[in-house]
């Protein structure tokens, strides 16, 4: 299948498969990237997410798999939970001073990985927040470094704050 096949086989497919079809890391920068090896327990909420299996077959699924029972009584039981107050900064504002494990706040993560298909990319682009430093002006920033540091720093400094540290990573589990 040449290139051009695969995509236009690519864009027959539902949009929640065609998503992670077009990154080949899952990322939007390509020196990083996780690798593994597939369990059939990683792949269940892809197979439930992506619209592939017609009923008879998931019906299958469910029957022939404890996983897959477990994680569609997971879904069940976390689809109806509110999880917008964990958004943005308000639900980290005092995270500072907690001594205890946020118990409220981990449910509440949990249901929105749970209500996001397991993707944990997506789930963190959703949060906002602190997570992607949205609170950061880089403009001002680098316009302010700029007089002071080197061509090459200043090109770093606005690498770090557009795709995170580090430059390289590769791992692999």
């Amino acid at each position: 299948m040449t290139l051009k096949e695969l995509d236009a086989f690519a864009n027959t497919l539902a949009p929640e498969v065609q998503g992670p079809l077009s990154s080949i890391h899952g990322k939007p920068h390509k020196n990083i990237s996780f690798t593994g090896e597939y369990r059939f327990r990683h792949i269940i909420p892809h197979l439930i997410h992506s619209k592939f299996l017609d009923n008879s077959s998931a019906a299958a699924l469910d029957t022939s798999s404890f996983l897959v029972r477990q994680y569609r009584q997971l879904l069940d039981d976390f689809k109806q939970l509110p999880i917008d107050e964990i958004r943005g900064y308000d639900a980290y504002k005092n995270a500072k001073d907690e001594t205890d494990f946020n118990k409220r706040r981990i449910r509440l993560t949990s249901a929105a990985l749970l209500q996001h298909g397991c993707n944990v990319e997506k789930l963190v682009r959703w949060i906002g927040g602190p997570h992607l430093a949205t609170h950061r002006n880089t403009k001002r920033i680098l316009a302010k470094l700029k007089p002071s540091v080197t061509p090459s720093v200043l090109a770093e400094v606005k690498r770090i704050f557009t795709y995170g540290a580090p430059k390289y990573c590769n791992a692999y589990n």
